[in-house]
C-alpha cells in the first residue's frame, strides 16, 4: 500500500466537499467512476483503491506505526509533534494529477458500490439501508467526538472553532468502544487502514441539524459504531481543545 501526499492548493479544495466517512473523502474520475478511486485520508493523505483492494505491499503502513509523532509517549509540545508529522508528511511522493475535475463519492454512494474482494452486506429496501438515515437536531449538552489518522486536522480550523460542513463525528456513548486507533478503524468501517489516534472533543450549538445512523460492515471491518454527520458544519461552542493521542494498539 503506497501512501501519496495532497499538496496545499488540493488540500484546501477538499475542504469544500463533504467527507464520504469519518476522516474520509473518496473520489473518483467522472468518466470512469468505478475504475479507480483516491481514498483521501484526513484531507492530507492519499491511496488508491488498486493499492488497498488488490493485495499490494503493506511496507508504508509498517513503518509509519514507528514515526515519533504517532507515540503517546513523545516528549515535547504538540507544535514539536507537528513539526514531526509535517516532516514525514514530506517525504511522501505527491499525487501526480490535481483532484480538481474529481468527483466526490456520496456516503450513500459508497456504500452500495460492490468494490473490493470483501462479501457485500444485503441489498435491502433503499429507505431502510444506507448509511445516516435519520435526521435530528443537537441538545444543549450534547459533545461530539471525531477519529483521525494526523496530529493536525483539516476539517476542524481550531482558531475559529470552525467545523467544515460534511464532517462526521460520533456520540459520547462511543468512548468506551474506541479507546484506541486501531479500534476506530473496524468500528467505523473505514476503508484507509492507519490508526485513527488523535480524537477531537467538540461541541455544537444547540438545535444544530444532524444525520445520524449505525455503520454497516465494510472493508472487511466490523462496523456498528454510531456516526453523525453535521452537513451544515458548526462552530464549537467555547474553544476546541487539542485532541487527544490514543494507543494504536
Amino acid at each position: 500500500m503506497r501512501l501519496f501526499r495532497i499538496d496545499e492548493r488540493d488540500q484546501s479544495l477538499l475542504l469544500g466537499f463533504p467527507e464520504t466517512s469519518m476522516g474520509i473523502q473518496v473520489l473518483a474520475e467522472p468518466e470512469t467512476p468505478l475504475l479507480e478511486w483516491l481514498i483521501v485520508l484526513g484531507g492530507q493523505v492519499a491511496l488508491f483503491s488498486s493499492d488497498l483492494f488488490l493485495g499490494a505491499e503493506v511496507s508504508e503502513p509498517l513503518s509509519y506505526l514507528d514515526e515519533p509523532w504517532l507515540r503517546r509517549d513523545e516528549r515535547g509540545l504538540d507544535s514539536d509533534r507537528e513539526a514531526l508529522f509535517r516532516e514525514w508528511l514530506d517525504m511522501l511522493e505527491p499525487v501526480e494529477n490535481s483532484i480538481e475535475g474529481r468527483q466526490i463519492i456520496p456516503s450513500v454512494q459508497f456504500r452500495q458500490f460492490p468494490i473490493g474482494p470483501f462479501p457485500q452486506p444485503p441489498q435491502p429496501n433503499s429507505w431502510t439501508y444506507g448509511h445516516l438515515p435519520f435526521i435530528g437536531v443537537t441538545g444543549t449538552d450534547d459533545v461530539f467526538y471525531r477519529w483521525e489518522p494526523w496530529p493536525t486536522s483539516r476539517r476542524i480550523d481550531q482558531k475559529t472553532g470552525r467545523v467544515a460542513a460534511g464532517t462526521f463525528t460520533a456520540p459520547m456513548s462511543e468512548l468506551q468502544f474506541m479507546p484506541t486507533g486501531f479500534s476506530a478503524v473496524a468500528r467505523l468501517a473505514l476503508p484507509g487502514l492507519l490508526p485513527a489516534c488523535y480524537r477531537w472533543e467538540l461541541r455544537p450549538p444547540s438545535f444544530t441539524h444532524t444525520r445520524c445512523g449505525a455503520c454497516v460492515p465494510m472493508f472487511g471491518q466490523s462496523g456498528g459504531g454510531v456516526e453523525v454527520a453535521f452537513q451544515n458544519g458548526f462552530t464549537n461552542v467555547g474553544p476546541v481543545a487539542n485532541p487527544v493521542v490514543l494507543p494504536a494498539l
